[in-house]
């Protein structure tokens, strides 16, 4: 498991409330490395842990605000687009025993985004996809 991934339970979040988003659930499946994680939590959670000194607070460019700790960042919105993340959490998939954004929210948000790396990793998805059926 990746080593993000285990910074991620040492949080000990409370399960339904929050899930991994980003390159993580192409991470979870094999598709391909990282060394992070972004994880999305409810809008409650992210103001109990926003309370912790030791997570530097950040506002991005679109003014969605994160929680930044070595290779773990927060979110209680996600961006571009408009996304339920009560829903992404609720409908998230469990791989090793953490929950992650399903794969078909992840290729809808790297279309939107559409950044050269999110095209690189739309190929890499459908490639997976095809080996997978």
């Amino acid at each position: 498991m990746n080593a993000s991934f285990e910074h991620v339970r040492q949080l000990n979040l409370p399960a339904g409330k929050f899930a991994v988003f980003g390159s993580g659930p192409l991470v979870a499946r094999g598709i391909r490395g990282s060394e992070e994680a972004d994880i999305i939590v409810t809008e409650d959670l992210f103001k109990q842990l926003a309370k912790d000194e030791s997570w530097d607070k950040v506002e991005l460019r679109d003014h969605h605000q994160s929680l930044r700790k070595g290779d773990l960042e927060i979110f209680y919105t996600w961006a571009p687009g408009a996304w339920d993340v009560a829903e992404l959490i609720r409908t998230a998939e469990g791989i090793d025993g953490l929950p992650f954004v399903r794969l078909e929210a992840v290729i809808e948000w790297k279309q939107l985004r559409n950044e050269v790396k999110d095209q690189e990793d739309l190929k890499l998805i459908e490639e997976y996809r095809t080996a997978h059926q």
